[in-house]
């Protein structure tokens, strides 16, 4: 009955996991092999060469890939690099910085959160006077937060007054590596964690982690002074793994990665620029379509638009965002919280038609002027 209930599903615009193209979805029904075999690391070297482009890594920084949810690399970089006398400040402007000072404070009690209530949204002066003031080690902040629409276009003003405090800058890029433009060597970004079924197109399960020699030797330090992290999480482990066998530390989900890699192969033919432009366009066009017919977007200046997703207010979300999945079997979703029946959020990423979302948008305004 369940499954019954997920074959009527026709057209997927969530903000992850997001719609995959037949041509490369096909490669999920491959049988799973070893992920010790040369077949798998071979993959899994290729797919950490598109990973570097995309993400901006060069080869004295590093990659590794934690099997799990995105949140596994989030605890994966604070457990290796926040003890108990560690400074974090969290920038929480969302559900997810919210999520990241819940991470964090499970391995320090010296956590500041500037918190900005809904639906406030901080400017790019804000945030560099609060880096400017503020003392800290560590600063985390999430590049593009889903639950409103907001993202960050000034990292590499973040990054230079961070590293002028002698501090790291930790980045949730769960939802912004593919559709916004990133380059973690050239704009000295610390840590970026991201997941395989956002923006690069892939199904969930892989956790993708990248981050600069400045902290592998900040973990180092801290090991060495006897910091201790549980086993899934030793950052150390993982790099070991992949340098001595090529390989991942746990049995990987095999199949997710063909997925990857599949996609991943399209976005680097195509260009990346070109598919952080498809994203771009794409967003124009649905905020233009929807402001036009009356939704408000609760970003309102485009600077601090997400391109990765939707999002506008909306009366009675819930019921509208059920029935369209119920009688038009596209799935869109509402927002998180207290918010659940006053937001729609309406996914944006990967190689979606844009039809597809005006659509979406059509059936909104159809069901709320019934």
């Amino acid at each position: 009955m369940v499954l019954d209930r997920i074959m009527n599903i026709k057209k997927v615009l969530l903000p992850g996991p997001i719609h995959i193209p037949s041509d490369i979805l096909q490669y999920a029904a491959l049988k799973p092999i070893s992920h010790k075999g040369k077949d798998f690391i071979d993959l899994l070297s290729n797919i950490s060469t598109y990973l570097r482009i995309i993400m901006g890594i060069n080869k004295k920084d590093y990659l590794i890939f934690i099997p799990g949810s995105s949140t596994i690399g989030i605890e994966a970089v604070f457990s290796n690099i926040v003890n108990k006398n560690t400074n974090v400040l969290v920038l929480e402007y969302g559900f997810f910085g919210y999520r990241i000072r819940e991470i964090v404070s499970r391995y320090t009690n010296n956590v500041k959160s500037i918190n900005y209530k809904f639906p406030y949204i901080p400017r790019k002066h804000e945030i560099i006077d609060i880096l400017e003031r503020e003392n800290y080690d560590v600063v985390a902040l999430v590049h593009n937060e889903t639950s409103i629409g907001y993202v960050i276009r000034f990292l590499p003003d973040i990054a230079k007054i961070v590293h002028e405090k002698d501090a790291y800058l930790i980045v949730d890029g769960v939802s912004s590596i593919g559709a916004e433009e990133f380059r973690l060597s050239e704009w000295d970004i610390d840590a970026v964690i991201t997941g395989s079924q956002k923006a690069l197109g892939g199904l969930p399960g892989i956790s993708i982690v990248g981050f600069s020699n400045r902290l592998y030797e900040r973990i180092l330090d801290l090991k060495c002074k006897g910091h201790k992290v549980p086993f899934y999480f030793d950052i150390q482990l993982h790099i070991n793994e992949y340098r001595k066998y090529g390989t991942t530390l746990t049995t990987p989900p095999i199949n997710s990665f063909y997925v990857l890699y599949k996609s991943l192969e399209k976005i680097v033919n195509m260009g990346v620029d070109k598919y952080l432009d498809l994203h771009r366009i794409r967003a124009v066009k649905v905020y233009k379509y929807a402001f036009e017919r009356g939704l408000r977007p609760i970003v309102e200046d485009p600077y601090y638009r997400s391109n990765s997703v939707a999002v506008f207010y909306l009366e009675n979300a819930l019921s509208i965002v059920n029935e369209i999945k119920r009688r038009y079997g596209i799935l869109l979703t509402t927002g998180l919280g207290e918010y659940e029946n006053k937001i729609v959020r309406i996914g944006m990423m990967g190689l979606i038609d844009v039809n597809d979302i005006i659509e979406a948008i059509d059936l909104i305004l159809k069901l709320i002027n019934r």
